[in-house]
């Protein structure tokens, strides 16, 4: 059992693999991975054959990295592509399930979330997210079910032989979903069944492949495909003599992204032929290896955290911060907050405040029981842009709730997905949306405020400090509506980037909180700024309340600069600190009653419908 929290065997991924034993065959090693963020590369060397990599929920179990093909290596020359993956298989009959796997570089060359070199290799219901090169099925035979993919450019590629059984290709931006390298003797390269390819915008348009090298096959068959794939399908690469050997088909392809002219040098399969490609018979090979064939998993109940909330990723949870502050402060009496029911609160939960693509973004509700018209407050849950959700925030919200507000705890986008300014379109769409439903859940339109833990408290003070700023806006639900709040508490958030501190780390280390930054601030320091509450503050900023720890990290500057700034301009604002409080002093006991004491002291002016 792997726990990055310390509950298992094992904090690391990599020491579990490393601890496993050689075996020939049969009962293969299970390792189950327990709901966490576990930000380092992972290794499968050859000699780790028959081993199960499990973890028990793709959407809170994740193995995160950030290398790229141009990082300095130990030598002082960039390592390449085939150096960055997230996670490398090398060892034959290897499963990896129910995880996902991100290198989080972003759209900053080639960098991989997985490469596979083994033979027999078996993936099921894991999702691998990168930009450029995020799959690569270097060599062997490969079987992945029920996957969902997600790049840019050539996103899955390599010469291999590889079978993709119902997954979700999705495309970030305009580029290429394949770029097979197929040898000239194998019969099969890249073959898709069944499978969904869509994009993250309506503007996306890409080709289903492009030959790597001379011979590349890849085919599609019985694929849907949304609006996203370009008319003539495929690309030579700028090579016209590769017309005449790559191996590009499709049989059944359907959905608007299969009315184009494909090229013609690209080929229909007939029909009957196509019924003949399985698993079986594109990865039998020698040996004649049949991969098992699921049925295709239903919907998780998920309550905690929505059905279909994809944004859920894991690494920052309430357990594990028990855990910490219980190391670090053993004489406070440090204890789990629970999301006690309370007879004065009605609640209602994952509503879909807006869509992006496919995707669903969720909401809960939380409000005073019998009351008409009550102040709103969105509570947005802190993990540095790649971890935690709104879950961690209920407890709060019932608390909020009790005292007279409508508590709405909000998941919006992380990770890649998320970065900047995508996660702020969100929570100002469900800015929007509470004003928009405001009769439904009794609320009061007049009066919404934002309240947020560490890089939750960042965003609520970038929302109050950026009312009225077209720029932030997005287009996501309720445009008709307002995203201005009149107040926000800031827990333990920071207030700007644009940090000695800040950048000095992001020089050293382009690790997952980058990601939100786009990466380090020598690549992208307009963004730096742009992501900053500071750099907004006006004359239409909210009233702020910085309630800070006394932890010495995270960094969180510019908090003192912004309350002066406001007090400037005639805006409330305060900042204070709770003395010998770890950072999320806000999810445990015994400082939980004395943050819901501090909100609700600077929100009660708008709870009582005072200026």
């Amino acid at each position: 059992m792997v726990a990055a929290d310390g509950s298992g065997d094992f904090t690391t991924i990599q020491a579990a693999i490393d601890a496993a034993p050689q075996l020939d065959g049969s009962p293969r090693w299970v390792i189950t991975v327990k709901p966490g963020y576990y930000h380092a590369p992972v290794y499968a060397q050859r000699e780790k054959r028959f081993i199960v990599l499990r973890g028990t929920d793709p959407l809170r179990t994740t193995i995160g990295f950030d290398l790229t093909a141009g990082t300095t290596g130990l030598d002082g020359r960039p390592i390449g592509t085939f150096k960055t993956a997230t996670l490398a298989v090398d060892a034959d009959d290897f499963t990896v399930e129910n995880l996902t796997i991100v290198n989080s570089a972003g759209p900053n060359g080639q960098a991989l979330a997985i490469r596979v070199d083994g033979d027999r290799f078996v993936t099921r219901n894991c999702r691998y997210l990168g930009w450029q090169d995020t799959v690569l099925v270097n060599r062997g035979r490969h079987y992945f079910e029920d996957c969902y993919i997600a790049g840019h450019v050539d996103f899955i590629f390599g010469g291999a032989t590889a079978f993709f059984s119902r997954c979700e290709l999705h495309a970030w931006r305009a580029g290429y979903l394949t770029a097979a390298s197929t040898p000239r003797e194998s019969v099969f390269g890249l073959v898709f069944v069944g499978c969904h390819i869509t994009a993250e915008s309506s503007g996306v348009r890409t080709f289903l492949g492009r030959p790597w090298r001379d011979y590349a096959s890849v085919m599609f068959i019985d694929t849907l495909m949304d609006d996203v794939v370009r008319p003539e399908g495929w690309d030579n690469w700028g090579r016209r003599e590769r017309e005449g050997t790559a191996r590009f088909a499709e049989a059944g392809s359907r959905g608007d992204g299969a009315r184009g002219s494909r090229v013609v040098w690209a080929r229909q399969v007939d029909p009957a032929d196509a019924q003949a490609v399985s698993p079986g018979a594109v990865l039998g090979g020698a040996d004649g290896w049949k991969p098992e064939v699921r049925d295709r998993p239903p919907p998780a109940e998920q309550a905690a955290i929505g059905r279909n909330d994809i944004y859920a990723v894991p690494g920052f949870t309430r357990e594990g911060v028990l855990r910490l502050a219980r190391a670090a402060f053993p004489s406070a009496h440090v204890e789990p907050v629970a999301e006690a029911p309370s007879a004065k609160v009605v609640s209602k939960q994952n509503l879909v405040y807006a869509k992006v693509g496919l995707r669903e973004l969720q909401l809960d509700v939380y409000r005073p029981a019998g009351k008409e018209r009550s102040p709103a407050v969105l509570i947005i849950h802190g993990g540095g842009w790649v971890a935690g959700d709104r879950t961690m925030e209920r407890p709060l919200a019932v608390q909020l709730a009790e005292r007279g507000y409508v508590a709405v705890p909000v998941a919006y986008r992380l990770g890649i997905d998320g970065r900047f300014p995508a996660a702020v379109h969100d929570l100002k769409a469900a800015i929007r949306w509470l004003r928009a439903h405001a009769g439904e859940y009794g609320i009061d339109p007049a009066r919404v405020a934002a309240v947020g833990g560490s890089a939750g408290g960042t965003m609520a003070a970038l929302l109050g400090a950026s009312n009225g700023m077209a720029a932030l806006e997005g287009d996501e639900g309720c445009p008709d509506w307002s995203s201005e709040v009149q107040a926000v508490v800031c827990l333990d958030g920071a207030a700007t980037f644009a940090d000695n501190r800040l950048i000095s780390g992001s020089e050293k280390n382009n690790g997952r909180f980058y990601v939100f930054m786009h990466g380090p601030y020598r690549d992208n320091p307009a963004i730096w700024h742009a992501m900053s509450p500071l750099t907004y503050v006006s004359a239409r900023s909210a009233p702020t309340y910085f309630l800070n720890s006394t932890s010495a990290l995270p960094i969180l500057p510019g908090r003192e600069e912004m309350v002066e700034r406001l007090k400037s301009l005639g805006i409330r604002a305060k900042m204070e600190v709770l003395p010998d409080t770890p950072h999320p002093f806000w999810l445990v006991h015994p400082w939980f009653e004395i943050a819901v004491d501090r909100i609700d002291a600077f929100l009660s002016g708008m709870r009582d419908g005072k200026p």
